[in-house]
């Protein structure tokens, strides 16, 4: 036994990777996402925070168009 510990201490480390392209794991993230989250698919869209949404509004109400300007 003691001869099988040491053939093992004498050879390096294996490990194996996978490469996978950033673009690949976003598409597998959203697929996961919309087999856990069936009720509603993960759309991949930009919205507004609220206060953004509150910043509009205001400017909706208070902007004004004076001469076309």
């Amino acid at each position: 036994m003691r001869k099988e510990l040491e053939d093992t201490e004498n050879t390096p480390p294996q490990c194996s990777v996978n490469r996978i392209s950033l673009i690949e794991v976003e598409k597998l993230l959203v697929q996961q996402y919309n087999t856990d989250f069936q009720e509603r698919n993960y759309d991949d869209k930009e919205e507004l925070s609220q206060e953004d949404k509150q910043f509009m509004q205001s400017v909706h109400k208070t902007a004004t168009l004076e001469n076309g300007h």
